[in-house]
Parts: structure tokens; sequence; C-alpha cells
């Protein structure tokens, strides 16, 4: 498996509310550098960014078969 490690300024501004095992995704770039003597490739990163998770949606509240009027005014304007 490939890695990518990231300096401690970039972990501190992109990762720092990672969780160990959680899994990440994102964009990177920079410079692919010379062959290792394994025969990997170094790439030194000029910028990395973690994709933020979509907010979850609020579910929408049911009307109760028995709700006031006044009940059903509120919640049909989101109870603002």
């Amino acid at each position: 498996m490939d890695t990518l490690t990231v300096s401690p300024a970039t972990y501190a501004a992109a990762f720092s509310k990672c969780k160990p095992g959680e899994p990440v995704s994102g964009t990177f770039s920079g410079t692919f550098g010379e062959p290792n003597p394994d025969g990997s490739y170094a790439i030194e990163l000029d910028s990395v960014t973690k994709d933020e998770a979509e907010p979850a949606e609020e579910p929408e509240m049911e009307m109760p078969e028995g709700a006031s009027p006044a009940a059903k005014a509120v919640m049909s304007r989101g109870g603002n």
C-alpha cells in the first residue's frame, strides 16, 4: 500500500481533528521526485487539503395527528 507522510505543520493545519483509523480523502499538489533504492518515488508536497464530510441532513419532523393549529403553524415554519 502506498503512503503519504505529512509534516507536523500540515497535520496541524489539515488533519488535527482526525482520529487514528479514520478514513480521509483530499487533494494534494507537489513535485515528483527521484526514485528511491526500493523503487518507490517521493513526492515533495506543496499543499494538502482534507475533504470535509457533508453535514447530515436533519430529518423532517412529522406532524402529530392531534396537533393544534398553532403547533402546525410553528412546525411548518421549521420552528423558527
